[in-house]
C-alpha cells in the first residue's frame, strides 16, 4: 500500500509473505477385482509475517522505518482428485482465482493524519510492537482478535489496540475489506460442517 503524506512524502506498507502448495495422497486397499483407489487432496499454505512501515520524503530520503512483528499461518483446501489405479479419475471443485488467504494478511486506510491497519492476531501478541519480542503464531483465527494499528503519517509513531474477538462471531477477513471514503467495509465468514457458511458484514468508520 502507498499513501501520499501532507508534506509530499510517501508512506509505504509491505508484508513479508510466502505461499506454497502441498498434496496428500491416501490409498485404499484393493477391491475384489484387484484394483485399489486413491484420493489426493491439495492444500494452499499462506505464511503472512511482519508488516514493514516506512516513509520516503519528497527529497527521496527514508525518514523512518518500522517493523511490526506478525506471524499468521493459514491452510486452505483447494481441491481433490480421486479414482482407481486403472486410470479413471474425476476432479472436485478447484478455485482457479486465488483470492486467498481469507483470514491472514492485513488491510489499511487513511484518516485524520494517520494510517489505520487492521489484521487478526493472537491475543498473546497484544504488547509486541517492536522486533525482538516473542511472537506467537496465529493459526486458529476463530480464537483470534481483530487489531487496529494507528500510524502517524508525520512522525511514524504508532499504537495498537484490540477491536473485537472473533470467538463468538464469524471470523473477520480484514485483507478482503473494501475502503469507501472514510469507511472500511469488512466481511466475516464461519464455515459450518454439513451446513451453509455464515456470513456477516460490518464497517469501521474513521474520522477524516
Amino acid at each position: 500500500n502507498f499513501y501520499l503524506t501532507p508534506d509530499n512524502g510517501l508512506v509505504i506498507l509491505a508484508e513479508k509473505y510466502n505461499r506454497w502448495v502441498s498434496q496428500v495422497t491416501s490409498y485404499i486397499s484393493s477391491g475384489p477385482n484387484g484394483m485399489g483407489s486413491y484420493r489426493t487432496s491439495t492444500y494452499a499454505h499462506y505464511d503472512c509475517e511482519d508488516i514493514y512501515m516506512s516513509k520516503v520524503s519528497a527529497t527521496g530520503n527514508i525518514d523512518w522505518l518500522h517493523i511490526l512483528p506478525k506471524r499468521q499461518f493459514e491452510v486452505v483446501p483447494i481441491g481433490n482428485q480421486s479414482g482407481w489405479f486403472s486410470g479413471f479419475t474425476y476432479y472436485g471443485f478447484f478455485d482457479a482465482v486465488d483470492n486467498r488467504p481469507f483470514y491472514a494478511g492485513f488491510t489499511s486506510m487513511v484518516g485524520n493524519g494517520a494510517i489505520h491497519l487492521f489484521f487478526n492476531d493472537n491475543d498473546a501478541n497484544v504488547n509486541v510492537l517492536q522486533p525482538g519480542g516473542k511472537i506467537k503464531k496465529t493459526m486458529r483465527f476463530g480464537k483470534s482478535s481483530c487489531y487496529q494499528i494507528d500510524l502517524d503519517m508525520a512522525t511514524g509513531k504508532y499504537t495498537r489496540k484490540a477491536l473485537f474477538n472473533n470467538n463468538d462471531i464469524p471470523t473477520c477477513m480484514p485483507r478482503l475489506a473494501s475502503v469507501m471514503d472514510n469507511t472500511l467495509w469488512v466481511t466475516g465468514k464461519e464455515d459450518r460442517f454439513l451446513a451453509k457458511s455464515k456470513i456477516v458484514v460490518g464497517k469501521f468508520v474513521v474520522a477524516n
